[in-house]
């Protein structure tokens, strides 16, 4: 298995990152390595969808569990392993706390991880700012 986890203080509220991370043909506004994303039903636990990743041929994914707004899984099978993605929010008095941990598991992961782990944890930083700056303008916040 291979694991990366990161935390980012976002200046948005909490109750704004339900409409940010649910609207999944938004993804790829806030996530570089996003081409598209299409989600078939609501954001709740057991819808799917595709999405396309850079350099990647178009791939399913589930959303895995929703416990809004403090709690998303989604996972993307992919060949002999798994991309979770694993997101905890927490209210704050100056915005929200992401903690997100991104994972690889199966025979390949560690692979994987050698390969797309250095870009994940490079992009990882930009991705939580942009997705703050879209809930910032969704909520009007300031």
């Amino acid at each position: 298995m291979w694991v990366t986890a990161g935390t980012y203080d976002a200046k948005a509220p909490i109750e704004t990152r339900r409409s940010v991370y649910a609207d999944v043909a938004r993804w790829s506004r806030w996530a570089d390595d996003i081409v598209w994303a299409k989600l078939d039903g609501p954001f709740q636990a057991g819808s799917s969808g595709r999405i396309r990743y850079r350099g990647a041929p178009p791939l399913r994914f589930t959303v895995v569990t929703v416990e809004a707004p403090n709690f998303y899984i989604t996972e993307v099978p992919l060949l002999l392993a798994r991309l979770t993605f694993d997101h905890r929010l927490t209210a704050t008095e100056d915005g929200t706390r992401i903690v997100e941990r991104i994972s690889f598991s199966g025979p390949l992961s560690g692979l994987l991880g050698r390969i797309q782990g250095p870009r994940i944890k490079r992009s990882w930083p930009t991705a939580m700012a942009r997705l703050d700056a879209l809930a910032v303008n969704t909520a009007g916040c300031v």
